[in-house]
C-alpha cells in the first residue's frame, strides 16, 4: 500500500508539476501572478567592455507589449560564441521600483541560445561582475522560456546571452532577437 501511495505521489507530482505546493513557497493553485508594469524605457542594452557598449539600438521593442510583430535583436556574429571577441550581451530591464519578482517569460524570435538570468536590488551596474551570480539559466532555449525567479526585491535584470543562435535572416551567422519580456511578480 505504501508503494502504491508513493507511486500515485509521484504521479501526480509529474502530471501537475508546479501546481502543488508542497508547503514551499511555490506556485500553488491559489497564488496568482500579475505582471510588473514597466516603464517605456525600461530597457537597456547591455554589452559591456570588451563590448563596444551598443547592439542594434532596439531593445525598446522587447517590452513594447507586441509580443509577436517587433523584436530586440543583436548584431550578427559570425559564430555562436560571439566570435570570441566577448563572453556574451545582454538587455537589461529597469522596473523603475523593487519588485519581488517570481518569474520572467521571454518570447524569442531565435531559438537555441544559452542564458543567464540576473537580478540586483538597486540601478543596473555597468559590469558584468557587478551584478554578482546568476538566479536562473536557460539552456537551448526555445520561442518561450519561463524562468523562475527568487522572488526578492529587485530593481534591475538582465538576460545575458552567453550563445547565440543562427540568425534567421543570415545563413552561418549567429543572431539572438527577443520580442517580448514579461516580469511576473
Amino acid at each position: 500500500m505504501a508503494i502504491v501511495g508513493i507511486a500515485l505521489i509521484a504521479s501526480a507530482a509529474l502530471i501537475f508539476g508546479d501546481r502543488i505546493d508542497f508547503g514551499g513557497n511555490g506556485g500553488s493553485k491559489g497564488s496568482k501572478t500579475t505582471e510588473v508594469r514597466l516603464p517605456n524605457d525600461a530597457a537597456s542594452e547591455f554589452d559591456p567592455p570588451p563590448g563596444d557598449q551598443q547592439e542594434t539600438g532596439t531593445e525598446q521593442l522587447a517590452i513594447d507589449s507586441n509580443p509577436t510583430g517587433t523584436a530586440w535583436s543583436t548584431e550578427h556574429y559570425d559564430s555562436a560564441d560571439f566570435g570570441g571577441l566577448k563572453d556574451g550581451v545582454g538587455l537589461a530591464i529597469d522596473a523603475g521600483d523593487a519588485v519581488a519578482a517570481k518569474s520572467m517569460v521571454i518570447r524569442a524570435l531565435t531559438s537555441g541560445y544559452d542564458a543567464q538570468i540576473y537580478e540586483t536590488a538597486g540601478a543596473q551596474p555597468s559590469s558584468l561582475s557587478e551584478w554578482g551570480r546568476p538566479v536562473a539559466t536557460i539552456s537551448d532555449g526555445g520561442d518561450s522560456e519561463t524562468v523562475r525567479l527568487p522572488g526578492k526585491q529587485a530593481e534591475s535584470f538582465l538576460v545575458w546571452i552567453t550563445k547565440a543562435p543562427p540568425a534567421q535572416d543570415d545563413p552561418g551567422r549567429y543572431q539572438m532577437e527577443i520580442s517580448d519580456v514579461r516580469i511576473l511578480k
